[in-house]
């Protein structure tokens, strides 16, 4: 098992290292991680044995996160690791010293190899309005009813909330991964 599970995270490398264009993690341009090895989400989906998700959570990984000082909290589920949802939180460090939250859902031997979503949220010091014009400036978002929450669709497969929380804003974007 552990030769089968070192041969996958090669095969992994090389296939992640593959060039593609960036505009959602199903096309993000991948960057071979840091000194040869896959990320430790990748790494640890490869351990459990569900390896129809592993380069999925790879790209995911590289995606949302990579950056020094993240934090991996992986959901231990107890046998069947390819054939169950694998649930994932990724704490990413922002600048300002607090973490955006990014969830993460593998599901392994989907039509595609691997169905993957995912939501990251980040708390903006400011009006979700502002918030919204600064961090997607290309993007219409439109208020929800007569509620202060703001949507903007990026296409049919995700979206970003915009919700007044506190003095500022929580900005969180969702994906189906395709």
């Amino acid at each position: 098992m552990r030769i089968l599970t070192k041969l996958f995270l090669a095969l992994l490398l090389v296939v992640t290292a593959l060039p593609t264009c960036l505009s959602s993690p199903a096309q993000a341009q991948q960057k071979p991680p840091a000194a040869g090895a896959a990320y430790p989400l990748a790494e640890n989906v490869a351990k459990m044995g569900a390896f129809s998700c592993a380069a999925r959570a790879n790209q995911i990984a590289q995606f949302l996160g990579g950056a020094p000082g993240e934090i991996l909290i992986l959901d231990n589920l107890a046998d069947n690791f390819d054939r169950r949802l694998i649930h994932a939180t990724l704490l990413i460090p922002e600048p300002d010293g607090r973490f955006a939250s990014a969830e993460i859902t593998l599901a392994p031997n989907q039509a595609n190899g691997c169905g993957t979503a995912y939501q990251i949220s980040s708390y903006a010091d400011q009006s979700c309005e502002k918030a919204a014009q600064e961090r997607f400036p290309k993007l219409k978002f439109m208020a929800l009813g007569k509620t202060e929450l703001r949507i903007a669709k990026i296409d049919n497969h995700a979206r970003i909330l915009a919700k007044p929380m506190g003095d500022g804003c929580l900005l969180t974007k969702s994906e189906i991964v395709q």
